[in-house]
C-alpha cells in the first residue's frame, strides 16, 4: 500500500502519458493477489466465497466512480473557466490532471489508514 500511494503521488505531476501507463501497470499488478491473501487468511470457509466475489464488484464500483469523480475534477481550469493567479493556479495550469491523482491519494491513505487499524494480524508472534 505504501508503495502504491507513491505512485499517486508522482501521477500527479506526470506529463507524459507512457510514464502515467508504466506506474499503473507496475504497481497496480500485486494488488488482487494481495486483496485474496487477505480475504482467505481473514475469513473461514463459509463467507470466503463471498469475499472473493466482492473483488470484482470492488472493482467495478471503483471503475464507474473513479471515472466519474475524475471526469468532474480534471483540469479545472479549463473546464470551470477559473481566472486566477497564484501558485495554485499556476499548478493546475501545468499539471491539469493531478486533482483526480490527488483525490486517488488521499482515498489511498484512507485504506491504509482502515487496514492498519482494522484488519486483524494473521501471523502469531510465535510464528516469526
Amino acid at each position: 500500500m505504501h508503495m502504491y500511494i507513491h505512485v499517486h503521488v508522482i501521477l500527479c505531476v506526470c506529463t507524459y502519458i507512457r510514464r502515467v501507463y508504466m506506474h499503473t501497470t507496475l504497481y497496480n499488478a500485486g494488488m488482487v493477489g494481495t486483496v485474496k491473501t487477505v480475504i482467505s487468511e481473514s475469513s473461514n470457509d463459509s463467507n470466503q466465497a463471498f469475499g472473493i466475489t466482492l473483488i470484482s464488484a470492488g472493482w467495478v464500483f471503483g471503475l464507474i466512480t473513479g471515472s466519474a469523480v475524475s471526469g468532474v475534477v480534471a483540469d479545472p481550469v479549463h473546464q470551470y473557466n477559473i481566472s486566477s493567479n497564484g501558485s495554485l493556479y499556476d499548478f493546475f495550469v501545468r499539471f491539469p490532471y493531478s486533482p483526480p491523482c490527488l483525490i486517488n491519494c488521499f482515498v489511498c491513505l484512507l485504506a491504509a489508514l482502515a487496514a492498519w487499524l482494522l484488519l486483524p494480524e494473521t501471523l502469531r508472534y510465535t510464528q516469526i
